[in-house]
């Protein structure tokens, strides 16, 4: 993770082919290869729903404020 909490990812650097070795010149990443990237992915994708049921929470708690606010000032000051 960085300063913010992000998480990073870091690709392994693809290895040129030998020269005289093309016995597999344009060969398909192992399962291996896609099972971590989807795990990420995921995990990432759990994260943002986790935020954004909290934001969804937030602005239900700021739009209760909000309408208490303009209710108060709606009502005239009757202690004069």
């Amino acid at each position: 993770m960085d300063k913010l909490g992000h998480h990073l990812i870091i690709a392994p650097k693809r290895r040129p082919p030998k020269s005289g070795d093309d016995s597999n010149p344009g060969k398909f990443p192992s399962a291996r290869y896609f099972q971590i990237h989807f795990q990420h992915i995921e995990a990432q994708l759990e994260q943002t729903n986790r935020s954004l049921e909290a934001l969804q929470q937030q602005i239900s708690i700021l739009q209760c404020r909000l309408a208490q606010v303009g209710s108060d000032f709606e009502q005239p000051n009757t202690e004069q």
